[in-house]
């Protein structure tokens, strides 16, 4: 399990209305909040070894190998905690990216900015110089829009929480908002 692949828990959650595409969801979003929950620091390796056999609740089931055991302030597994928020509006979600997002403000937090990690494994962990533009692009904005609120009251009972509407919205690759566009022939561009 690696750290780009975390996005697919929010890919999943958002291909699809069905309860088993859900589930799945959730499952690889727990996951990757294991990731980042079980290491001593609290934030999330690279990559991570897992026992496929075992269950999430068992010690031996995830492991951090030496060479997967940096942190380099990605976006993928915060991204998957928004769109799964967004969709089913579970505020375990929230909790996971809080518990997340003060793991990374105390150990990769700097007097002037905030700091790749050498190993997720070491208390206190080897700050890099080092800090990735998808950390202030990316990751930031996600933590950001996970814990914006409604932009109307009936916007906390499930979908379309936070302040922004998917319905009319597309988050791209960098997520930057565009708006969907009904009729192509009157977009400025054109």
């Amino acid at each position: 399990k690696d750290h780009n692949r975390q996005l697919w828990s929010g890919m999943n959650v958002t291909a699809a209305e069905l309860a088993r595409w859900r589930s799945q969801a959730h499952g690889l979003a727990r996951t990757c909040y294991h990731m980042y929950a079980r290491s001593p620091t609290g934030v999330g390796p690279e990559f991570v070894r897992l026992k496929p056999e075992m269950e999430m609740e068992d010690k031996e089931d995830l492991t951090y190998p030496a060479r997967g055991a940096h942190y380099l302030l990605r976006p993928e597994a915060v991204e998957s905690l928004y769109y799964l928020h967004y969709f089913t509006g579970d505020p375990r979600y929230r909790v996971w990216g809080a518990a997340m997002l003060q793991a990374i403000l105390t150990h990769c937090k700097t007097d002037v900015a905030f700091a790749a990690l050498e190993a997720v494994t070491e208390v206190p962990p080897k700050r890099l110089d080092q800090m990735e533009s998808f950390w202030t692009a990316e990751t930031l904005k996600y933590f950001f829009m996970l814990f914006a609120q409604p932009t109307h009251p009936d916007a906390a009972s499930g979908p379309q929480t936070g302040w922004l509407d998917l319905s009319k919205w597309v988050l791209t690759t960098e997520a930057h908002p565009f708006p969907i566009l009904q009729n192509f022939s009157r977009a400025p561009f054109v």
